[in-house]
C-alpha cells in the first residue's frame, strides 16, 4: 500500500491563481479579438471598446456606441456575418489547450 499527503489548501491556491490568469488572457485575447474584427468606416466603434474587471473572473466588454449591435447584425458590408461571434471563435481557437501550461 502506498500512501501520501498533500497541502490541498496550497494546491487550491495554485490552480486558483492559474485560473484567475487564464481567465483575465481570456478576456485580452477576446478584447484584442473584437477589436480587430471590428468594420471600420470613421475608427469611432473600434476606438470605444473598453474591457473592465467586474468581480472575481468576471470580465465586461462593451462599446457605448447605439449602432454597434447592429454592425454586429451583419449591416456592414466589411463583416457581414458581423464581428462578436467570429471573435469568440477565433479567441476559442487561439485557447485551446492553454489551460494547464
Amino acid at each position: 500500500m502506498i500512501t501520501g499527503t498533500f497541502n490541498a489548501k496550497r494546491l487550491t491556491q495554485a490552480l486558483d491563481k492559474q485560473l484567475d490568469q487564464f481567465v483575465a488572457g481570456t478576456a485580452n485575447v477576446l478584447f484584442r479579438n473584437i477589436k480587430s474584427n471590428t468594420p471600420v468606416r470613421s475608427g469611432l466603434a473600434k476606438r470605444t471598446w473598453k474591457k473592465s474587471k467586474r468581480g472575481n473572473k468576471k470580465f465586461a466588454i462593451t462599446n457605448p456606441q447605439p449602432y454597434v449591435p447592429l454592425l454586429d447584425k451583419g449591416r456592414s458590408k466589411q463583416a457581414p456575418r458581423g464581428f462578436f461571434k467570429p471573435a469568440v471563435a477565433q479567441t476559442q481557437r487561439t485557447n485551446k489547450g492553454r489551460l494547464g501550461r
